[in-house]
């Protein structure tokens, strides 16, 4: 922001706030070499460049002008989902970890009212039906891609899977105990 600052009138107070209250919890210095990712991939300065350009090339002119904020996020994994909010030319970045959708709505409707540069987010997951990217200008998004995966984001998303996973377990271990127990008795006759 300080960089920002000498061009532009920024509010840095209500910047922060805005960020903090959604989550964001760590500034870093993208480097110029390696950076893990929370889904395992390396991040560096080049490589996001070069995945903004692809994002580009499958998305035909949906993409601001330099300089302009980017937030990559995935949240279909609850044990690695992140977010990471890139300044221009990414070179520092925020960290949100565990995020949500509405966090990441609020920080690009927000961020784009407090100052006057593009947000783009970008979906790096398959599992939702969230457009692969947004542009959010003054508050609002302008631009978006076509949706990625089929389901309908829920932010208990973790307890609906454990739930699902509990209820399949039930069903089959009535099945299961009976199998188990035959064998037990068919060696028990032996």
């Amino acid at each position: 922001m300080n960089s920002l600052q000498d061009r532009i009138k920024l509010d840095t107070e209500k910047i922060k706030q805005l960020l903090l209250k959604n989550g964001v919890d760590g500034l870093m210095k993208t480097p110029g070499f390696q950076s893990l990712h929370a889904d395992g991939r390396h991040h560096t300065k080049s490589s996001l460049d070069k995945q903004i350009k692809n994002i580009e090339e499958e998305t035909k002119d949906i993409m601001p002008d330099d300089p302009f904020f980017s937030l990559f996020y995935n949240l279909d994994d609850g044990d690695f989902k992140a977010a990471y909010l890139y300044g221009p030319q990414f070179s520092n970045y925020l960290m949100m970890r565990n995020p949500q959708l509405e966090n990441i709505t609020n920080i690009g409707k927000g961020l784009t009212q407090l100052v006057p540069i593009p947000l783009v987010n970008i979906y790096e997951g398959k599992r939702w039906s969230l457009p692969r990217v947004q542009i959010y200008q003054r508050g609002e998004v302008v631009k978006e891609s076509d949706l990625v995966g089929k389901e309908t984001y829920s932010p208990d998303f973790e307890k609906q899977d454990e739930l699902a996973f509990i209820e399949r377990a039930k069903r089959y271990a009535g099945p299961f105990k009976e199998k188990i127990d035959s064998l037990f008795r068919n060696k028990a006759l032996e």
